[in-house]
């Protein structure tokens, strides 16, 4: 019963901030509106259309994670994905070492493995040293960055995965956590290893099945 409070307190939490969040954004578009043509306008219109796009995106995910949505599974290219992750993050191809072996297709929920694909570019981003190349090649999504080990204590791949990892302060708990939560629901596996100073995220869709769960 606490738990079920805890959920509802959560959830109800979640939906005042997503509401509170659209007045502002309302009121930036109205001003964008009104201003003279000059080279802030467009750049404004930008950040306020993709603050708006986001507000979409996190009702569409708090959903999910309430269970209360069904997953809109069609086919699409992984590239496009990747591309839509990135618009996402406010990058462009340059962020990223990008090198496509196999043009790969897949049934997802785009709006939602997006967003997966989006944590992982971020956190990639965000904690490597380097620029992260992402590969694929033979079905598989390979998102490689530079730098260390997620944690000492990781011994198994599945580790970062656990939601007891959300407490740590490296700040990748949650974001794998929801990475992980999307994926199962369409019955992929994050995998996670790391080599040679690397820490390597991959994901292959050759053994998934048809998902049309609902959440």
């Amino acid at each position: 019963m606490q738990i079920k409070r805890l959920r509802h307190s959560r959830n109800l939490f979640l939906r005042n901030i997503l509401h509170e969040l659209k007045t502002p954004i309302t009121k930036g578009f109205l001003i964008t509106d009104v201003m003279n043509e000059n080279r802030y306008k467009e750049g404004l219109k930008s950040v306020f259309s993709r603050l708006d796009y986001l507000l979409k995106e996190f009702a569409r995910l708090e959903e999910f994670t309430a269970k209360n949505s069904k997953l809109k599974i069609k086919e699409f290219r992984l590239i496009d994905i990747i591309d839509h992750a990135l618009d996402i993050l406010l990058c462009d191809t340059s962020c990223i070492g990008l090198k496509v072996i196999d043009n790969i297709v897949v049934k997802v929920d785009f709006e939602l493995f997006s967003l997966a694909v989006k944590n992982l570019l971020d956190n990639a981003i965000k904690y490597g040293i380097k620029k992260p190349k992402v590969i694929l090649k033979n079905n598989t999504l390979y998102i490689i960055n530079k730098g260390d080990r997620l944690s000492k204590k990781v011994e198994l791949y599945n580790k970062p995965f656990d939601k007891k990892y959300e407490s740590s302060k490296n700040g990748l708990g949650l974001g794998l956590y929801l990475v992980n939560n999307i994926l199962n629901a369409h019955d992929f596996k994050l995998k996670y290893k790391y080599k040679v100073n690397k820490n390597i995220f991959f994901i292959n869709f050759k053994s998934a099945k048809n998902c049309k769960k609902n959440y």
